[in-house]
């Protein structure tokens, strides 16, 4: 579920370098490193749950572009909304919206929301479910297999995250043992739909998060909340993660804010070099099934 904060922020400045494709039944955004050869193999693959303003939002391109680069992976950033996305410039008018009374903004504000009254979690997690498991068993088998939920997109990472192979429905290998879906996950200021403590307590995937001092979700409560969650988790199964916070940042800060200001701009490069380190220290472990 998303909320006013969802639609505030800026859109970057930037040029996607990345090409759009048909995969596995969904449009999809894909990048590599600039200098990558087709014939040399990534060092991982990495699918982004985008934000509330979904698969085609400049902001998302350029972040992934980023991680490829940094990585030396292959990004994906599927259509998970099934074409109802909103569109960025809610951003430009949202501050608006949210504070103006007047007749106009009143009836734009069903509009700005109604995205995702036709796209609930029921219709979107099998679609990244599905998606992720076709890389993992078809498109990229050997490869360690990583998801970045940001937003609206956290709860699917997070959900994925406690899910394993085996549990896919799709998936018809039912007498292998049983591997996580994904080798790591990150997900950076999650939406006012994250259930805290139940979305954690079954989490076999190493998970890192992202959060806003000043997040309107996660107040420093809930994070203490998860963290105790996630500490009982490594406690008694040796399952790592880790809650970084983030001072004085709000919710989308790591793909929402203003990056002409010096200290939102710094922020979200620090989420996304935790991203980074995160994926890349689980994906060094080994391959596919780590």
């Amino acid at each position: 579920m998303s909320c006013p904060s969802c639609f505030q922020g800026t859109v970057h400045t930037g040029t996607p370098r990345g090409t759009e494709s048909l995969l596995h039944g969904l449009k999809t955004y894909i990048t590599a490193p600039s200098n990558d050869d087709d014939d040399v193999e990534p060092k991982g693959v990495v699918v982004i749950a985008p934000d509330a303003l979904g698969w085609t939002f400049c902001n998302t391109w350029l972040l992934a572009d980023r991680m490829a680069e940094e990585g030396g992976w292959t990004v994906y950033v599927p259509e998970l909304m099934d074409g109802h996305s909103p569109s960025a410039t809610l951003l430009s008018v949202f501050e608006n919206l949210l504070y103006d009374t007047g007749i106009w903004n009143w009836l734009w504000k069903p509009y700005a929301m109604l995205p995702f009254l036709l796209v609930p979690l029921g219709k979107s997690l099998p679609r990244l479910r599905s998606f992720l498991t076709a890389l993992r068993t078809t498109t990229h088998p050997t490869l360690p297999l990583g998801a970045c939920g940001y937003c609206w997109g956290a709860k699917h990472v997070i959900t994925l995250a406690s899910e394993s192979i085996d549990q896919n429905p799709e998936n018809e290998t039912k007498q292998q043992p049983q591997q996580p879906l994904l080798t790591a996950a990150f997900v950076a200021h999650p939406a006012s739909d994250v259930e805290v403590p139940r979305d954690f307590e079954n989490l076999h995937t190493p998970l890192s998060m992202a959060v806003g001092e000043q997040d309107i979700f996660f107040s420093m409560g809930v994070v203490e909340r998860v963290k105790g969650v996630l500490t009982t988790r490594e406690e008694g199964m040796g399952l790592e993660s880790e809650v970084c916070v983030y001072a004085g940042a709000r919710h989308g800060f790591a793909t929402r804010g203003d990056d002409k200001v010096g200290v939102e701009r710094r922020q979200a490069e620090e989420a996304r070099e935790q991203a980074v380190a995160w994926l890349g220290r689980w994906f060094k472990r080994g391959g596919a099934g780590v």
